[in-house]
């Protein structure tokens, strides 16, 4: 009895610290989504998959994002699943609040999580359901491949990932100690 009660408490604080997961209860219907406005083409960004893996530590942030959003869609892919979207709304989302963390402005947890939900909904993107992935990471010569393989490794994190979601946005940044932190906001519309 004493273990059924531990582990009742215990995976909770698991799942709450390893990833938020929220349902919306929206008035629009499934049959009048949002409208959806693609990402602006950015040129300076190159195809990181080309790039050694030896200058990978070196990448512009942009780039570690758009690597992330590639080994997850290819994650995703090798499990049965869609690619997700990226969104430009929901990346400067994500970067905003790798950036407060990054600072010191935010604490690294998910708190704050319900109103990085909310901004996603004023901004047009309607949702059933999100979810978000943090991590931070130092040291690493490939961080989007720690900070993948690292979520997917993660029970809370692997359940984004794998979730039932159809866009994305993510956000890396680096503070003045070399800390990279990382926001993944995975979204499911109406």
């Amino acid at each position: 009895m004493q273990r059924s009660a531990f582990f009742r408490l215990l995976f909770p604080l698991l799942i709450y610290f390893g990833s938020r997961f929220v349902f919306n209860q929206a008035t629009e219907t499934a049959n009048n989504p949002a409208p959806y406005n693609p990402p602006p083409s950015n040129p300076a960004v190159t195809n990181v998959a080309q790039v050694p893996a030896a200058t990978v530590q070196n990448l512009p942030t942009e780039q570690i994002e758009q690597l992330i959003h590639e080994k997850i869609n290819d994650y995703r892919i090798s499990q049965g699943l869609p690619a997700l979207s990226l969104d430009y709304r929901i990346t400067n989302e994500s970067r905003k609040y790798s950036e407060k963390m990054a600072s010191g402005e935010a604490e690294f947890s998910h708190d704050g999580f319900d109103e990085r939900a909310e901004n996603l909904e004023k901004q047009a993107l309607k949702y059933e359901s999100v979810g978000e992935n943090l991590a931070m990471l130092q040291g690493y010569d490939d961080l989007a491949t720690e900070a993948v393989n690292g979520w997917i490794a993660s029970p809370g994190h692997h359940k984004n990932i794998v979730g039932d979601y159809e866009l994305t946005g993510i956000g890396v940044v680096k503070n003045e100690a070399g800390e990279y932190y990382f926001t993944q906001l995975f979204l499911k519309r109406l």
